[in-house]
């Protein structure tokens, strides 16, 4: 083969000791060069719940822990995830969608129930965190409880038939539009384990007792009786006095907390006039970038200077939540601009490569929000960006050359001088973000 012509440079176009492709690969390796050496090392301490049934001698104990946070993504559940990876294999935790929606990672967190997955690392190195086991629950193992009567209560389906279908397709249950707020709050773990089972229907008002009607006379319920619908169809016995203690303490405290906060905002100090205040940085998040937009024309982080900008992780094949997410960051953008006339930039940076290249994105983004900017690239530029903004994805082989992606679903804010300065997770709606977003650009040009 010596003195021949390699017979791909015939057929096919490619960059070989082109001097664009060497220059391009040159500033890729000194960014990460640079990057990696500028990312400060922040080690903080995490106490978590040990308790195993195989030690059953053993007390439980709170047992430190301390992670490099500069190299941990940006939630608590990450911090899980490193360390049952890279230190201690045998804790004991549950997680899921990693998403805030099915409540699996549920546990206290610095003395609050809430979701690992969607609560923010403390970015306070003075201070550890401490996680433990949801209260009034039974521990299994370390922060996992038991959640026996949990199931079910939630597993169980409202409407059930008797007879299968005709064409053999399963039945699709409708929305239950009546019951969803109340279906979200009282099926969350960390709600069930701090209060009583209320008697929910009872305290419906009567339109959505016509809602809640017409939902158990559908077609498939055959399964009950009609005198026994989910929902009672017979007068209401008035609660008692008693009934109303709890919630009237749950108001309290809330309207408690409020009143604090709002007095010490209005106590605080101005920025520049403290003696003693103290800075605390979190971890370095965001950095440099050269990818492809969808006219095929490199770009880099200089390109988005001087802007505002709310950047999203997600892939065109995502079958919910991506979609939904960018309907969400769709409605803020123009909701920003049309009440408030502040602009800001949407840009989406796609964790599937291999499938989104630029004329495809642009069609996809297109269905959306003409203005969303779209960018892919080579599957190691964008790990690398996805790696500098603390966002998880990991491509699951299937059958065939089929494969999935799973991935982080977080929005991240970043100022004209490409700085991230929040980050939103999947339970804001568009109203919400607009708000937030608004609140952040008014603070930050007072």
């Amino acid at each position: 083969m010596l003195g021949k012509e390699d017979p791909r440079k015939k057929h096919f176009p490619i960059l070989e000791d082109h001097p664009v492709g060497k220059q391009h690969a040159q500033e890729t390796v000194e960014t990460f060069g640079t990057v990696t050496n500028n990312i400060k090392k922040l080690i903080k301490e995490f106490k978590i719940y040990r308790w195993s049934p195989d030690n059953p001698n053993q007390k439980q104990n709170l047992h430190s822990y301390f992670i490099e946070i500069s190299k941990c993504g940006p939630m608590v559940l990450d911090v899980l995830q490193k360390i049952k990876a890279e230190d201690d294999a045998t804790l004991a935790y549950r997680r899921s969608c990693r998403e805030g929606i099915c409540g699996s990672c549920a546990m206290n967190i610095d003395g609050t129930n809430t979701v690992a997955c969607l609560t923010p690392i403390d970015a306070d190195t003075s201070k550890a965190t401490i996680i433990t086991p949801l209260p009034h629950a039974f521990a299994i193992k370390d922060p996992a409880v038991d959640l026996t009567n949990f199931y079910q209560r939630s597993i169980e389906p409202w409407l059930k038939t008797t007879k299968a279908p005709e064409d053999g397709r399963e039945y699709r249950q409708k929305e239950a539009r009546w019951i969803i707020t109340l279906h979200k709050l009282f099926s969350s773990i960390p709600f069930l384990s701090i209060l009583p089972p209320f008697p929910i229907l009872r305290r419906l008002g009567p339109s959505k007792r016509v809602q809640s009607s017409n939902f158990s006379k559908s077609t498939r319920q055959n399964h009950r009786k009609p005198d026994g619908r989910p929902v009672p169809q017979v007068q209401v016995e008035p609660l008692s006095p008693r009934s109303y203690i709890i919630p009237a303490a749950i108001l309290g405290f809330a309207g408690l907390a409020a009143f604090v906060h709002y007095n010490d905002e209005r106590r605080a100090v101005p920025k520049g006039q403290g003696s003693n205040s103290v800075n605390v940085k979190g971890p370095t998040i965001g950095g440099p970038f050269t990818l492809i937009n969808t006219e095929n024309k490199l770009v880099t982080e200089k390109d988005f200077l001087g802007n505002w900008v709310l950047l999203y992780f997600g892939y065109t094949s995502s079958p919910d939540v991506g979609p939904e997410q960018l309907k969400v960051m769709a409605k803020a953008i123009n909701t920003l601009e049309s009440k408030e006339n502040l602009k800001v930039l949407p840009l989406f940076v796609t964790l599937d490569p291999q499938r989104d290249n630029p004329s495809h994105l642009r069609a996809y983004l297109k269905e959306f929000e003409p203005r969303i900017v779209g960018l892919t690239g080579p599957v190691g530029a964008i790990r690398q960006m996805a790696q500098e903004y603390r966002v998880y994805f990991r491509k699951v082989e299937e059958e065939g050359d089929d494969y999935l992606v799973e991935s982080s679903h977080n929005m991240y804010l970043i100022n004209p001088n490409m700085e991230v300065v929040r980050c939103f997770g999947v339970e804001y709606n568009a109203e919400e973000l607009s708000e937030a977003i608004r609140k952040e650009l008014k603070r930050t040009s007072a």
